[in-house]
């Protein structure tokens, strides 16, 4: 890090921004942005940089034969279910996921984490927790450490989901076809209402 980098003092209004990977900052500091790339943490520890909060957010409802995927609006409000993804291998699947990340300029990956009523782990907990972990290597190695993963309870997400289609109207062949995406759906709402609620 260059010595003179640590004389800058913090500038109170925005002079920019810049985008890096899929995020983008709003730079304090009267630096070029082509240095933030490669110093991100740096001045972001230091107050120079900052994350905007309005990127959207991914939630994933994993399960053993496919993943259903869904995004949030930009003003993380509503989600919407946006495909299912048949699985193929960890490796691939969690390309498949980073895939759609970048798509949809998401910085937080909400996946749902299936306990046992009694809150306990179950079998499948343990699965999603090994995805998770295969998730954020990749992203790692790949320039996307900034992403985000956090878990949220899906206690009887899939339950809700399958009540939803059938008040839909849904034939058991398309419920079936479109259900994990769905609980994915419930899964990513459940994190985004209780962003609202901290708000």
């Amino acid at each position: 890090m260059p010595a003179f980098f640590l004389g800058l003092l913090k500038c109170s209004v925005t002079l920019s921004s810049c985008k890096v990977g899929v995020l983008t900052y709003d730079l304090y500091a009267p630096v070029p942005t082509s240095c933030f790339s490669r110093h991100r943490t740096f001045f972001l520890r230091r107050g120079f940089l900052k994350r905007r909060k309005d990127l959207r957010k991914i939630g994933l409802d994993v399960g053993d034969k496919t993943i259903g995927v869904a995004v949030s609006d930009e003003l993380l409000i509503a989600a919407n279910g946006i495909t299912t993804i048949e699985r193929v291998g960890i490796r691939k699947d969690c390309s498949k996921v980073m895939d759609y990340i970048k798509e949809y300029d998401c910085d937080t990956v909400v996946m749902g984490l299936p306990l046992k009523l009694d809150g306990t782990d179950s079998p499948q907990t343990e699965k999603v927790r090994e995805f998770r972990t295969m998730l954020e290597n990749k992203m790692r190695s790949t320039g996307m450490a900034y992403v985000e993963i956090v878990f949220q309870d899906e206690r009887l997400t899939t339950v809700q989901a399958e009540r939803v289609l059938i008040e839909a109207d849904l034939s058991r062949k398309k419920r079936k076809e479109v259900i994990d995406k769905q609980a994915a759906v419930l899964i990513l709402q459940s994190y985004l209402d209780s962003l609202a609620f901290k708000r």
